[in-house]
């Protein structure tokens, strides 16, 4: 029908039982706690463009300063070149059309 809009269909993301999963955390640090008690380490890394996240700043009850997103928005491309070499079992990269992402634990 027109004027409807296609229904976004979430992206799966299955991981194995024993999986520490790091939401955006500093370079290699679930990687290495992951690591230290035997589980499986998965990062996901939420690429969230600065307009985005300047739009939802406006929304928020404590703003943040524009120039914490920008300083941040560096971290995270500096993050998106270096974490495939840092030796995650997994990284997984979500874009803002990802965002109705479902985690499948596997059992």
């Amino acid at each position: 029908m027109a004027g409807e809009q296609t229904p976004i269909v979430p992206k799966i993301i299955k991981v194995p039982r024993r999986t520490l999963l790091v939401l955006s955390g500093p370079a290699g640090s679930g990687k290495n706690l992951s690591r230290r008690f035997g589980y499986f380490g998965c990062l996901l890394i939420f690429n969230t463009s600065p307009e985005t996240c300047m739009e939802r700043n406006k929304i928020r009850h404590r703003l943040v300063e524009e120039q914490v997103i920008a300083y941040h928005a560096g971290l995270l491309q500096r993050t998106l070149l270096d974490a495939p070499q840092e030796g995650w079992e997994q990284v997984h990269v979500l874009g803002e059309q990802d965002m109705d992402v479902v985690v499948e634990i596997e059992m």
